[in-house]
């Protein structure tokens, strides 16, 4: 099995914990409460969400989530509220885990994108996804982004007043309304969002639009249907999508993480077998250069892509864990998370 096409998602929780959405599996490792977590190579997993034997399984869980579907994509999670959202790309849905304890093969609490546990159809309407790839969470606002990415929009759920089964999202980014499904290449719209991160202290939300080799900024703080983009990461305007291997340009981005202790933003360029960093403490309205670059030797090399501690091959999701200053990126092509110590980030 090519595991490119089996997004892997890291996120820091509860106690600088680890979620790991790896293959079709959600995984914990669990770190100490007064300390960052010690990693050693190859280490295990203390706890496992999905099938409750550690093993690959498939489908709907008839009580709630035993099996993550046929693909466990975005991982984000509430601080506040001690949970857990996955997406279950292939079911259309988004779960939502108490993980104020974990359990192996524990259920989900709540669901979203379905009316029930039990259902997967697609749909584009308010309640309803396609797909749905990456996840951010706004603790400060209590709010959910979803990417459902074969929509190609950004769902927002406000969470203030509680969550429900099959709840209808706030609002839509990417779309002018719930029931439309368009791509373009302009500031309102996408070609195929992916990664989501979301930078509380500056109100900004950061998509991926894959396809179109871009990040999109917005303003979070003034979020309404179908709102144009601030600013824009890899392309001159808001009309280019063109993939190219310099240090302003990306080649069909996927994964991104923001760094909210040192206002860094790390956006895995997935077609240039690399990661780029960027200064994210001013951004121009567009043609942002990065400051370094991980997983080639300098911004115009894309060919080293081997099984090295410096070459990375996908990109498929990053995490960045500002207080031990550690980047995660997994590199699903060769079933491996490599952690990059961000306190000493340097080109290759």
């Amino acid at each position: 099995m090519q595991l490119k096409n089996a997004a892997g998602k890291i996120s820091t929780v509860i106690s600088m914990l680890v979620m790991a959405a790896v293959l079709l599996r959600g995984i914990a490792f669990a770190v100490p409460s007064a300390q960052a977590l010690t990693i050693a190579d190859g280490m295990a997993a203390t706890d496992v969400l999905g099938p409750n034997n550690g093993t690959i399984s498939y489908g709907l869980h008839t009580y709630g989530l035993g099996e993550i579907g046929t693909g466990a994509s975005g991982v984000a999670y509430d601080s506040v509220h001690n949970r857990t959202f996955i997406a279950d790309t292939l079911n259309n849905r988004v779960l939502e885990f108490d993980t104020t304890s974990i359990s192996d093969g524990m259920n989900a609490s709540h669901v979203l994108g379905q009316s029930s546990l039990i259902t997967s159809s697609s749909g584009t309407t308010a309640t309803t996804m396609n797909h749905p790839l990456g996840l951010a969470y706004d603790t400060a606002n209590d709010r959910l982004f979803v990417s459902d990415t074969s929509n190609v929009r950004v769902l927002v759920f406000n969470l203030s007043g509680g969550i429900t089964d099959g709840m209808s999202a706030s609002n839509v980014i990417g779309q002018s309304v719930f029931t439309a499904h368009a791509g373009g290449t302009t500031a309102s719209t996408f070609l195929k969002p992916i990664g989501l991160a979301y930078d509380a202290s500056g109100n900004r939300l950061f998509v991926v639009d894959k396809d179109n080799s871009r990040v999109l900024v917005f303003n979070g703080a003034a979020i309404t249907d179908g709102m144009s983009a601030s600013n824009v990461i890899g392309q001159v305007d808001f009309i280019s999508g063109v993939a190219n291997t310099t240090q302003n340009t990306l080649w069909l981005p996927v994964g991104i993480a923001f760094d909210s202790a040192n206002n860094r933003l790390f956006v895995g360029d997935d077609g240039n077998w690399r990661v780029m960093v960027f200064n994210a403490a001013a951004i121009p309205l567009n043609n942002l250069a990065a400051t370094h670059v991980l997983g080639q030797p300098d911004f115009v090399t894309s060919n080293n892509w081997g099984t090295t501690i410096a070459s990375i091959y996908s990109t498929d999701a990053l995490a960045y864990d500002a207080t031990g200053n550690r980047l995660f990126v997994t590199d699903s092509f060769h079933n491996r998370v490599m952690v990059f110590n961000g306190a000493a980030i340097a080109d290759n």
